[in-house]
């Protein structure tokens, strides 16, 4: 049986589907539904469309310019990031929306976790499809989720795009963008108090203030009286 996008199915079954559910829901049950969502501000344009697509894209389609709504980060060890990804089609060729009707080849916008060098941290991490095709010289912003490093540091966050079953469009010729991401370090990270330091002993003269009083400025045979405790 096929995977089955959200996108491709008609209100008209996707209407009997939930009838069919709620119908055969034993009492008591809980019925769950998840829908995408927040896959764009942007409001579609009035030629929108969404097309499903016919195997791998030509490499002379894999031609992107990537803009994001910040120009750096800053998020705690293992939080969910949301960014905002602009993608613009450099190509001469249509990315369609959708993937096949097995799943296969979707166009999403993704990416992936470097160090501060640069170095691959984590490969795959988030994945947002397209709102609707995305026509040559026209673009489409996408909301993409994403999980920071478990660890503390300075890293960069690469977006890109991806043919999901074929390859990264960076690896058939396109540029990604890159965003500084500091995680951590002092972010939200709880105070620790102050060292405890041990009060200083009390001297003979706290102790016996009488006593004490008496004995300021008396000499002994050893010179002044010092008050030592």
């Amino acid at each position: 049986m096929g995977l089955m996008n959200p996108s491709d199915m008609a209100p008209r079954y996707s209407t009997r589907y939930v009838h069919e559910l709620v119908r055969v829901l034993a009492p008591g049950g809980l019925l769950v539904f998840q829908l995408p969502s927040q896959r764009s501000t942007q409001e579609p344009p009035a030629e929108a469309r969404q097309t499903p697509i016919h195997g791998r894209l030509p490499d002379a389609a894999c031609r992107a310019a990537l803009t994001a709504d910040a120009s750096s980060l800053s998020v705690n060890a293992g939080a969910d990031v949301t960014l905002e990804v602009t993608a613009e089609n450099r190509s001469p060729h249509p990315w369609p929306a959708l993937p096949d009707a097995l799943g296969r080849y979707g166009i999403n916008v993704a990416n992936h976790w470097l160090d501060e060098n640069g170095d691959v941290v984590q490969r795959d991490d988030g994945r947002c499809p397209l709102p609707w095709d995305v026509a040559p010289a026209a673009r489409a912003s996408a909301m993409l989720i994403m999980t920071a490093p478990a660890e503390d540091g300075v890293y960069q966050v690469e977006l890109d795009l991806v043919q999901e079953d074929v390859g990264w469009f960076a690896d058939r010729g396109s540029a990604t963008l890159r965003v500084p991401v500091m995680v951590g370090l002092g972010r939200d990270t709880p105070k620790r108090p102050p060292p405890v330091v041990p009060p200083e002993p009390p001297t003979f003269r706290t102790k016996h203030p009488r006593a004490g009083s008496r004995l300021v400025g008396a000499e002994s045979e050893n010179g002044p009286y010092v008050d030592s405790g």
